[in-house]
Protein backbone atom coordinates (compact mmCIF):
# COMPACT_ATOMS: atom_id res chain seq x y z
CA UNK A 1 0.00 0.00 0.00
CA UNK A 2 3.00 2.29 0.11
CA UNK A 3 2.83 2.87 -3.66
CA UNK A 4 6.53 3.72 -3.84
CA UNK A 5 6.83 2.78 -7.51
CA UNK A 6 4.24 5.18 -8.95
CA UNK A 7 5.16 8.87 -8.72
CA UNK A 8 2.29 11.18 -9.64
CA UNK A 9 2.16 14.64 -11.18
CA UNK A 10 -0.76 17.01 -11.56
CA UNK A 11 -2.33 20.29 -10.51
CA UNK A 12 -3.99 21.72 -7.40
CA UNK A 13 -6.00 24.94 -7.60
CA UNK A 14 -5.27 27.69 -5.11
CA UNK A 15 -7.03 31.09 -5.24
CA UNK A 16 -7.86 30.51 -8.92
CA UNK A 17 -4.23 29.75 -9.57
CA UNK A 18 -2.81 26.37 -10.58
CA UNK A 19 -0.02 24.79 -8.56
CA UNK A 20 1.71 21.84 -10.18
CA UNK A 21 2.73 19.00 -7.88
CA UNK A 22 5.00 15.98 -7.86
CA UNK A 23 4.08 13.17 -5.45
CA UNK A 24 6.44 10.31 -4.65
CA UNK A 25 6.25 7.96 -1.66
CA UNK A 26 3.94 10.25 0.36
CA UNK A 27 6.18 13.26 -0.21
CA UNK A 28 4.54 15.99 -2.31
CA UNK A 29 6.32 18.94 -3.88
CA UNK A 30 4.20 21.94 -4.93
CA UNK A 31 5.70 23.90 -7.82
CA UNK A 32 4.85 27.54 -8.49
CA UNK A 33 4.85 28.30 -12.22
CA UNK A 34 6.02 31.88 -11.66
CA UNK A 35 9.32 33.39 -10.53
CA UNK A 36 7.65 35.71 -8.04
CA UNK A 37 9.39 35.06 -4.71
CA UNK A 38 6.57 36.74 -2.78
CA UNK A 39 3.81 34.43 -3.99
CA UNK A 40 1.54 33.27 -1.17
CA UNK A 41 -1.60 31.28 -2.03
CA UNK A 42 -4.21 29.44 -0.01
CA UNK A 43 -5.86 26.07 -0.54
CA UNK A 44 -9.21 25.88 1.24
CA UNK A 45 -10.16 22.35 2.32
CA UNK A 46 -13.47 20.78 1.35
CA UNK A 47 -14.48 18.36 4.09
CA UNK A 48 -10.83 18.49 5.26
CA UNK A 49 -9.46 17.44 1.84
CA UNK A 50 -7.53 19.37 -0.80
CA UNK A 51 -8.68 18.24 -4.23
CA UNK A 52 -6.53 18.16 -7.36
CA UNK A 53 -6.21 16.45 -10.73
CA UNK A 54 -3.36 14.32 -12.01
CA UNK A 55 -1.96 14.85 -15.51
CA UNK A 56 -3.63 11.64 -16.67
CA UNK A 57 -7.06 12.83 -15.50
CA UNK A 58 -7.52 11.13 -12.12
CA UNK A 59 -8.91 13.00 -9.11
CA UNK A 60 -6.54 13.14 -6.14
CA UNK A 61 -7.51 14.14 -2.59
CA UNK A 62 -5.06 14.87 0.21
CA UNK A 63 -6.18 15.19 3.81
CA UNK A 64 -5.04 18.57 5.15
CA UNK A 65 -7.44 19.05 8.07
CA UNK A 66 -9.92 21.81 8.81
CA UNK A 67 -7.58 24.77 8.46
CA UNK A 68 -6.62 26.51 5.25
CA UNK A 69 -3.35 25.38 3.70
CA UNK A 70 -0.89 28.11 2.71
CA UNK A 71 1.48 27.66 -0.21
CA UNK A 72 4.60 29.77 -0.50
CA UNK A 73 6.56 29.40 -3.75
CA UNK A 74 7.88 25.86 -4.02
CA UNK A 75 7.09 23.67 -1.01
CA UNK A 76 7.84 20.07 -0.10
CA UNK A 77 5.58 18.36 2.41
CA UNK A 78 5.13 14.84 3.80
CA UNK A 79 1.65 13.35 4.03
CA UNK A 80 0.52 10.07 5.56
CA UNK A 81 -2.33 9.38 3.14
CA UNK A 82 -4.11 10.35 -0.07
CA UNK A 83 -7.03 9.15 -2.17
CA UNK A 84 -6.88 8.58 -5.93
CA UNK A 85 -9.88 7.95 -8.19
CA UNK A 86 -9.78 4.67 -10.09
CA UNK A 87 -11.20 6.19 -13.29
CA UNK A 88 -10.34 9.15 -15.48
CA UNK A 89 -13.47 8.55 -17.58
CA UNK A 90 -16.26 8.84 -15.00
CA UNK A 91 -16.28 11.88 -12.72
CA UNK A 92 -17.26 10.20 -9.46
CA UNK A 93 -18.40 12.25 -6.47
CA UNK A 94 -15.71 11.31 -3.95
CA UNK A 95 -17.33 13.11 -1.02
CA UNK A 96 -18.91 9.82 0.07
CA UNK A 97 -18.72 6.05 -0.29
CA UNK A 98 -21.02 3.08 0.29
CA UNK A 99 -18.39 0.47 1.04
CA UNK A 100 -14.71 -0.28 1.64
CA UNK A 101 -12.69 -3.11 0.13
CA UNK A 102 -9.54 -4.24 1.94
CA UNK A 103 -7.31 -6.52 -0.14
CA UNK A 104 -4.39 -8.75 0.83
CA UNK A 105 -1.78 -7.89 3.42
CA UNK A 106 -2.48 -9.42 6.82
CA UNK A 107 -5.82 -10.75 5.55
CA UNK A 108 -3.77 -13.45 3.78
CA UNK A 109 -2.68 -14.67 7.24
CA UNK A 110 -6.31 -15.11 8.28
CA UNK A 111 -8.06 -16.47 5.19
CA UNK A 112 -7.03 -19.38 2.97
CA UNK A 113 -8.28 -18.87 -0.62
CA UNK A 114 -10.51 -21.72 -1.76
CA UNK A 115 -12.16 -20.03 -4.73
CA UNK A 116 -11.56 -22.79 -7.28
CA UNK A 117 -12.08 -26.55 -7.32
CA UNK A 118 -10.15 -29.00 -9.45
CA UNK A 119 -12.33 -31.99 -10.32
CA UNK A 120 -11.75 -35.15 -12.33
CA UNK A 121 -14.26 -36.62 -14.80
CA UNK A 122 -14.04 -40.43 -14.84
CA UNK A 123 -15.84 -40.64 -18.19
CA UNK A 124 -13.63 -38.24 -20.16
CA UNK A 125 -10.52 -38.91 -18.04
CA UNK A 126 -9.96 -35.15 -17.81
CA UNK A 127 -9.54 -32.68 -15.02
CA UNK A 128 -11.55 -29.48 -15.02
CA UNK A 129 -11.73 -26.35 -12.90
CA UNK A 130 -14.89 -24.80 -11.50
CA UNK A 131 -15.62 -21.78 -9.31
CA UNK A 132 -16.16 -22.36 -5.59
CA UNK A 133 -17.83 -19.75 -3.37
CA UNK A 134 -15.54 -19.59 -0.34
CA UNK A 135 -16.96 -16.37 1.03
CA UNK A 136 -17.93 -15.84 4.66
CA UNK A 137 -20.74 -13.33 5.24
CA UNK A 138 -22.09 -11.64 8.36
CA UNK A 139 -23.45 -8.26 9.43
CA UNK A 140 -23.37 -6.00 12.46
CA UNK A 141 -25.17 -2.86 13.56
CA UNK A 142 -24.14 0.33 15.31
CA UNK A 143 -26.31 3.19 16.50
CA UNK A 144 -25.67 5.00 13.19
CA UNK A 145 -25.70 2.31 10.50
CA UNK A 146 -25.66 -1.37 9.70
CA UNK A 147 -22.87 -3.06 7.76
CA UNK A 148 -22.69 -6.24 5.69
CA UNK A 149 -19.25 -7.86 5.69
CA UNK A 150 -17.98 -10.37 3.13
CA UNK A 151 -14.63 -12.13 3.50
CA UNK A 152 -13.56 -14.11 0.45
CA UNK A 153 -11.08 -14.61 -2.36
CA UNK A 154 -11.01 -13.58 -6.03
CA UNK A 155 -10.02 -15.59 -9.10
CA UNK A 156 -8.16 -14.17 -12.09
CA UNK A 157 -6.96 -15.47 -15.46
CA UNK A 158 -3.49 -14.60 -16.71
CA UNK A 159 -2.31 -14.88 -20.33
CA UNK A 160 1.40 -14.65 -21.07
CA UNK A 161 3.61 -15.42 -24.01
CA UNK A 162 4.77 -18.61 -22.31
CA UNK A 163 1.71 -19.75 -20.36
CA UNK A 164 -1.90 -19.31 -19.32
CA UNK A 165 -2.73 -19.46 -15.63
CA UNK A 166 -5.77 -19.25 -13.39
CA UNK A 167 -4.92 -17.78 -10.01
CA UNK A 168 -6.85 -17.70 -6.75
CA UNK A 169 -4.34 -15.84 -4.63
CA UNK A 170 -6.09 -12.62 -3.54
CA UNK A 171 -8.20 -12.44 -0.39
CA UNK A 172 -10.40 -9.53 0.60
CA UNK A 173 -12.45 -8.05 3.44
CA UNK A 174 -15.41 -6.05 2.12
CA UNK A 175 -17.72 -3.76 4.11
CA UNK A 176 -20.98 -2.41 2.61
CA UNK A 177 -23.01 0.10 4.62
CA UNK A 178 -26.74 0.77 4.49
CA UNK A 179 -26.04 4.53 4.64
CA UNK A 180 -23.56 6.66 2.76
CA UNK A 181 -20.37 7.32 4.66
CA UNK A 182 -18.45 10.63 4.44
CA UNK A 183 -15.03 10.15 2.90
CA UNK A 184 -13.26 11.35 6.03
CA UNK A 185 -14.68 8.38 7.98
CA UNK A 186 -12.57 5.93 5.94
CA UNK A 187 -9.73 6.46 8.44
CA UNK A 188 -11.96 5.34 11.32
CA UNK A 189 -12.96 2.12 9.53
CA UNK A 190 -9.37 1.55 8.40
CA UNK A 191 -8.14 1.72 11.99
CA UNK A 192 -11.00 -0.40 13.34
CA UNK A 193 -10.31 -3.21 10.87
CA UNK A 194 -6.61 -3.00 11.73
CA UNK A 195 -7.49 -3.39 15.42
CA UNK A 196 -9.46 -6.52 14.56
CA UNK A 197 -6.54 -7.93 12.55
CA UNK A 198 -4.21 -7.22 15.49
CA UNK A 199 -6.52 -9.14 17.80
CA UNK A 200 -6.69 -12.10 15.42
CA UNK A 201 -2.91 -12.23 14.88
CA UNK A 202 -1.61 -10.99 18.26
CA UNK A 203 0.58 -8.48 16.43
CA UNK A 204 0.75 -4.69 16.04
CA UNK A 205 2.26 -4.59 12.53
CA UNK A 206 -0.80 -5.42 10.46
CA UNK A 207 -2.06 -3.82 7.26
CA UNK A 208 -3.27 -4.25 3.69
CA UNK A 209 -1.90 -4.39 0.16
CA UNK A 210 -4.75 -2.29 -1.24
CA UNK A 211 -7.76 -0.35 0.06
CA UNK A 212 -10.63 0.87 -2.13
CA UNK A 213 -13.73 3.02 -1.68
CA UNK A 214 -16.85 1.61 -3.31
CA UNK A 215 -20.12 3.16 -4.49
CA UNK A 216 -23.48 1.73 -5.47
CA UNK A 217 -25.57 2.87 -8.43
CA UNK A 218 -22.68 4.01 -10.62
CA UNK A 219 -22.92 3.68 -14.44
CA UNK A 220 -21.38 0.22 -14.02
CA UNK A 221 -23.18 -0.80 -10.81
CA UNK A 222 -21.43 -1.28 -7.45
CA UNK A 223 -17.76 -0.68 -8.13
CA UNK A 224 -14.46 0.62 -6.81
CA UNK A 225 -14.32 4.40 -7.33
CA UNK A 226 -11.10 5.32 -5.53
CA UNK A 227 -8.01 3.79 -4.00
CA UNK A 228 -6.89 4.88 -0.54
CA UNK A 229 -3.16 5.06 0.16
CA UNK A 230 -2.14 5.17 3.82
CA UNK A 231 1.46 5.00 4.95
CA UNK A 232 1.94 1.82 6.91
CA UNK A 233 4.64 -0.38 8.36
CA UNK A 234 7.03 -1.48 5.61
CA UNK A 235 7.06 -5.00 7.01
CA UNK A 236 3.80 -6.65 7.99
CA UNK A 237 3.57 -9.70 10.22
CA UNK A 238 4.28 -13.01 8.52
CA UNK A 239 2.97 -15.08 11.40
CA UNK A 240 1.95 -18.59 10.37
CA UNK A 241 -1.72 -18.76 9.41
CA UNK A 242 -2.06 -21.92 11.53
CA UNK A 243 -1.16 -19.95 14.65
CA UNK A 244 -3.72 -17.20 14.05
CA UNK A 245 -7.39 -16.90 14.89
CA UNK A 246 -8.61 -17.32 11.31
CA UNK A 247 -11.90 -15.75 10.27
CA UNK A 248 -13.56 -19.13 9.74
CA UNK A 249 -12.58 -20.29 13.24
CA UNK A 250 -14.64 -17.47 14.72
CA UNK A 251 -17.51 -18.12 12.29
CA UNK A 252 -20.70 -16.38 13.39
CA UNK A 253 -18.85 -14.82 16.35
CA UNK A 254 -17.17 -12.43 13.89
CA UNK A 255 -20.33 -10.32 13.95
CA UNK A 256 -20.10 -9.82 17.72
CA UNK A 257 -16.37 -9.16 17.49
CA UNK A 258 -16.95 -6.37 14.95
CA UNK A 259 -19.71 -4.96 17.12
CA UNK A 260 -17.47 -4.98 20.18
CA UNK A 261 -14.77 -2.98 18.41
CA UNK A 262 -17.28 -0.54 16.94
CA UNK A 263 -19.49 0.00 20.01
CA UNK A 264 -17.37 2.54 21.85
CA UNK A 265 -19.05 5.26 23.88
CA UNK A 266 -17.52 8.12 25.78
CA UNK A 267 -16.69 7.22 29.39
CA UNK A 268 -18.05 3.68 29.04
CA UNK A 269 -15.86 0.58 29.20
CA UNK A 270 -15.48 -1.28 25.92
CA UNK A 271 -12.05 -2.88 25.57
CA UNK A 272 -8.39 -2.22 26.29
CA UNK A 273 -5.91 -4.13 24.14
CA UNK A 274 -2.45 -2.60 24.38
CA UNK A 275 -1.07 -6.12 24.75
CA UNK A 276 0.39 -7.10 21.38
CA UNK A 277 4.05 -7.58 20.39
CA UNK A 278 5.22 -4.94 17.90
CA UNK A 279 6.32 -7.52 15.33
CA UNK A 280 7.25 -11.16 14.81
CA UNK A 281 10.81 -10.38 15.88
CA UNK A 282 9.54 -8.86 19.15
CA UNK A 283 7.27 -11.79 19.97
CA UNK A 284 9.32 -12.98 22.93
CA UNK A 285 10.14 -9.50 24.25
CA UNK A 286 8.00 -8.38 27.21
CA UNK A 287 8.09 -4.65 27.98
CA UNK A 288 6.76 -2.56 30.83
CA UNK A 289 4.16 -1.18 28.42
CA UNK A 290 2.86 -4.71 27.85
CA UNK A 291 2.68 -5.32 31.62
CA UNK A 292 0.55 -2.19 32.01
CA UNK A 293 -1.51 -3.09 28.95
CA UNK A 294 -2.30 -6.64 30.08
CA UNK A 295 -3.25 -5.51 33.59
CA UNK A 296 -5.50 -2.73 32.24
CA UNK A 297 -7.09 -5.17 29.78
CA UNK A 298 -7.95 -7.60 32.59
CA UNK A 299 -9.34 -4.82 34.78
CA UNK A 300 -11.56 -3.87 31.84
CA UNK A 301 -12.70 -7.44 31.13
CA UNK A 302 -13.64 -8.12 34.77
CA UNK A 303 -16.76 -5.98 34.34
CA UNK A 304 -17.95 -8.17 31.46
CA UNK A 305 -17.32 -11.61 33.01
CA UNK A 306 -19.99 -13.40 34.97
CA UNK A 307 -18.78 -15.25 38.03
CA UNK A 308 -16.14 -12.80 39.28
CA UNK A 309 -18.32 -11.99 42.24
CA UNK A 310 -17.50 -12.91 45.82
CA UNK A 311 -18.61 -12.30 49.39
CA UNK A 312 -16.01 -9.54 49.51
CA UNK A 313 -17.60 -7.70 46.56
CA UNK A 314 -21.07 -8.09 48.11
CA UNK A 315 -19.82 -6.61 51.40
CA UNK A 316 -18.24 -3.65 49.58
CA UNK A 317 -21.55 -2.96 47.82
CA UNK A 318 -23.38 -3.07 51.16
CA UNK A 319 -20.82 -0.71 52.71
CA UNK A 320 -21.41 1.85 49.96
CA UNK A 321 -25.15 1.80 50.74
CA UNK A 322 -24.46 2.33 54.44
CA UNK A 323 -22.13 5.28 53.84
CA UNK A 324 -24.24 7.18 51.29
CA UNK A 325 -26.91 8.31 53.82
CA UNK A 326 -24.15 9.60 56.12
CA UNK A 327 -22.77 11.73 53.25
CA UNK A 328 -26.28 12.99 52.39
CA UNK A 329 -26.86 13.98 56.00
CA UNK A 330 -23.49 15.73 56.19
CA UNK A 331 -24.44 17.87 53.18
CA UNK A 332 -27.33 19.31 55.20
CA UNK A 333 -25.34 19.84 58.42
CA UNK A 334 -23.55 22.95 59.70
CA UNK A 335 -20.23 21.33 58.77
CA UNK A 336 -21.17 21.15 55.10
CA UNK A 337 -18.24 20.90 52.67
CA UNK A 338 -17.83 22.30 49.18
CA UNK A 339 -19.96 20.56 46.52
CA UNK A 340 -16.79 19.65 44.59
CA UNK A 341 -15.49 17.83 47.66
CA UNK A 342 -18.64 15.72 47.92
CA UNK A 343 -18.41 15.00 44.21
CA UNK A 344 -14.82 13.80 44.69
CA UNK A 345 -15.84 11.55 47.61
CA UNK A 346 -18.77 10.02 45.72
CA UNK A 347 -16.67 9.47 42.60
CA UNK A 348 -14.08 7.71 44.74
CA UNK A 349 -16.79 5.48 46.22
CA UNK A 350 -17.91 4.40 42.76
CA UNK A 351 -14.46 2.87 42.27
CA UNK A 352 -14.41 0.97 45.55
CA UNK A 353 -13.89 -2.67 44.72
CA UNK A 354 -11.82 -5.74 45.49
CA UNK A 355 -8.09 -5.33 45.06
CA UNK A 356 -7.03 -5.72 41.42
CA UNK A 357 -4.93 -8.77 42.24
CA UNK A 358 -7.91 -10.49 43.92
CA UNK A 359 -10.15 -9.79 40.94
CA UNK A 360 -7.56 -11.10 38.49
CA UNK A 361 -7.04 -14.21 40.62
CA UNK A 362 -10.78 -14.87 40.57
CA UNK A 363 -10.76 -14.48 36.78
CA UNK A 364 -7.69 -16.71 36.48
CA UNK A 365 -9.37 -19.54 38.38
CA UNK A 366 -12.43 -19.38 36.11
CA UNK A 367 -10.14 -20.15 33.15
CA UNK A 368 -7.63 -22.28 35.05
CA UNK A 369 -7.89 -25.14 32.55
CA UNK A 370 -6.99 -22.84 29.66
CA UNK A 371 -4.19 -21.22 31.65
CA UNK A 372 -2.64 -24.63 32.33
CA UNK A 373 -2.77 -25.41 28.61
CA UNK A 374 -1.08 -22.13 27.70
CA UNK A 375 1.57 -22.61 30.37
CA UNK A 376 4.37 -24.36 28.46
CA UNK A 377 6.90 -23.96 31.30
CA UNK A 378 7.74 -26.43 34.05
CA UNK A 379 6.66 -23.98 36.74
CA UNK A 380 3.14 -23.77 38.17
CA UNK A 381 1.77 -20.24 38.15
CA UNK A 382 -0.99 -19.08 40.44
CA UNK A 383 -2.05 -16.58 43.10
CA UNK A 384 1.43 -15.64 44.35
CA UNK A 385 2.65 -14.85 40.84
CA UNK A 386 -0.46 -12.75 40.15
CA UNK A 387 0.20 -10.75 43.34
CA UNK A 388 3.78 -10.16 42.17
CA UNK A 389 2.58 -9.17 38.69
CA UNK A 390 0.07 -6.58 39.98
CA UNK A 391 2.59 -5.21 42.50
CA UNK A 392 5.14 -4.80 39.69
CA UNK A 393 2.56 -2.99 37.55
CA UNK A 394 1.71 -0.62 40.42
CA UNK A 395 5.38 0.15 41.06
CA UNK A 396 6.29 1.02 37.45
CA UNK A 397 3.04 2.98 37.01
CA UNK A 398 3.93 5.25 39.93
CA UNK A 399 7.50 5.87 38.84
CA UNK A 400 9.42 3.24 40.81
CA UNK A 401 12.36 1.56 39.10
CA UNK A 402 11.98 -2.20 38.81
CA UNK A 403 13.96 -4.87 36.99
CA UNK A 404 11.66 -7.37 35.30
CA UNK A 405 12.38 -11.01 36.08
CA UNK A 406 11.29 -14.20 34.34
CA UNK A 407 8.24 -14.66 36.54
CA UNK A 408 6.79 -11.24 35.69
CA UNK A 409 7.61 -11.69 31.99
CA UNK A 410 5.99 -15.11 31.70
CA UNK A 411 3.01 -14.05 33.82
CA UNK A 412 2.44 -11.13 31.42
CA UNK A 413 2.43 -13.54 28.48
CA UNK A 414 0.13 -15.99 30.26
CA UNK A 415 -2.34 -13.30 31.37
CA UNK A 416 -2.49 -11.98 27.80
CA UNK A 417 -3.99 -15.38 27.02
CA UNK A 418 -6.51 -14.81 29.81
CA UNK A 419 -7.54 -11.55 28.11
CA UNK A 420 -8.21 -13.52 24.91
CA UNK A 421 -10.29 -16.11 26.78
CA UNK A 422 -12.43 -13.34 28.30
CA UNK A 423 -13.02 -11.55 24.99
CA UNK A 424 -13.80 -14.74 23.07
CA UNK A 425 -16.35 -15.65 25.75
CA UNK A 426 -17.75 -12.11 25.63
CA UNK A 427 -18.47 -12.37 21.89
CA UNK A 428 -20.33 -15.64 22.43
CA UNK A 429 -17.78 -18.37 21.72
CA UNK A 430 -18.56 -21.61 23.60
CA UNK A 431 -16.14 -22.55 26.38
CA UNK A 432 -15.18 -25.85 24.74
CA UNK A 433 -14.19 -24.01 21.55
CA UNK A 434 -12.02 -21.58 23.52
CA UNK A 435 -10.31 -24.53 25.19
CA UNK A 436 -9.70 -26.16 21.80
CA UNK A 437 -8.15 -22.96 20.41
CA UNK A 438 -5.73 -23.01 23.36
CA UNK A 439 -4.83 -26.65 22.66
CA UNK A 440 -4.34 -25.93 18.95
CA UNK A 441 -1.91 -23.06 19.68
CA UNK A 442 -4.21 -20.40 18.17
CA UNK A 443 -3.98 -17.99 21.10
CA UNK A 444 -0.87 -15.84 21.41
CA UNK A 445 1.18 -18.03 19.01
Amino acid sequence: MNNKLKPLTGVFKSDNKNYAFYLDNYCITFLDNTTDTHTNSTIKPIDEFAKGTTHNGHTIMIHIGKNEFHLVNTMKLNFSSYILSTSNTFDYDLSFYDGILFVGGTIKNLKSPRGIKINYDDDTKRSYIEHNDDSQEFSFKTSDYSCDVTIGSSTSEHHGKDSIAIKNDKVYFQMLFDKRQPTLSVYKHYNKVKEILSFLTYRQNVGFDEVYLMQRNTPIGTTKVAQVFIKNSDKLTEKDIFKNLKFDLLGSNMSNLMKMFYETQDKKKSYSLDIYPESDEMETIITNEMVRGVCSALECEIDFVKGVKSDEATKIKALKKQIQPIIDAHKKSDEKLLEKTYSLIETSMQHWSMAASDQIKSLYHIYEEEMNILNFSYHTYGDDEIDAFVKYRNHITHGAYRVMDGTIAFMTHLLAGLVYCCILARIGMPREQITKLCKDGRLLG
